[in-house]
């Protein structure tokens, strides 16, 4: 089951060269269409940070693997110097906006063809094992983030892995209403700090039997939204697949 990830601490992944593929870290740096010029440029910068900070905190032995779509070549070659290896993302099929999820969306967004942050999706690749170079392991780190220690125990932990929610969590501005406002998975009431956890950073094994399911949900939009204020992005794709794959079992 989903495993609550463990602090970050300072040993190494062992592996030779030439040994069969060792587990790496992941992230994706992809520019959405309706992002200007200065906002992708903004988005290189970040992921190229992102990168460099992974490798002077933690030197992997692999170099972090970064899916890249919408960026101009200059910006590629600047998150590859400092330290990735980039991988084209093989693009999104298009929209189901009659699917089951898009069906019940927000009257807000009744006019709306598609999510505001359809970019998201892009991460499902990171699930198939062609995209990740056959790595057996992957610690999938949003690009959002900046690696401050070393976080080489990532690829130590029991897969798949990730931080849940917990009521604690809930800021004090927050109020009970918006922080759980009520989701519902397959039909049944589920209190949302049950189902919910951080998909910005996960550990997980690739498989190709995993990516084509991930992916078939994408297809019918038969998954929830765990997020209302964040309309179905892929952390509702993903909590639902793995919520129904471990019939309901809560993280830990």
């Amino acid at each position: 089951m989903l495993r609550r990830l463990a602090a970050f601490a300072a040993w190494g992944v062992g592996g030779r060269a030439g040994s069969s593929p060792r587990p790496r870290f992941a992230s994706m740096c992809i520019a959405a269409p309706s992002l200007a010029p200065k906002e992708r440029e903004a988005l290189a910068r970040r992921c190229a940070l992102h990168a460099c900070s992974l490798s002077l905190t933690t030197a992997p032995r692999d170099p972090p693997l970064v899916l890249v779509s919408g960026l101009a070549a200059h910006q590629v070659a600047a998150i590859e110097r400092a330290g990735a290896e980039t991988v084209e993302s093989p693009g999104l099929p298009p929209w189901n906006a009659s699917g089951d999820v898009w069906r019940r969306r927000p009257p807000a967004l009744a006019a709306s063809k598609e999510p505001a942050r359809l970019y998201t999706y892009h991460k499902l690749h990171a699930w198939d094992p062609r995209v990740v170079k056959g790595a057996p392991r992957v610690a999938f780190v949003d690009a959002d983030a900046i690696y401050v220690r070393n976080a080489s125990a990532l690829l130590e932990i029991e897969p798949p892995s990730a931080f849940y929610l917990r009521d604690a969590c809930r800021p004090p501005n927050i109020p009970w209403h918006r922080w759980d406002p009520g989701i519902e998975i397959d039909g049944e009431p589920v209190p949302k700090a049950r189902a919910y956890w951080n998909t910005g950073v996960v550990v997980y094994e690739p498989d190709a039997t995993v990516a084509r399911d991930l992916w078939r949900l994408y297809a019918t939009g038969d998954f929830a939204s765990l997020d209302p204020d964040q309309y179905v992005c892929e952390g509702d794709l993903l909590q639902t697949y793995y919520w129904r794959r471990w019939r309901g079992a809560r993280p830990h």
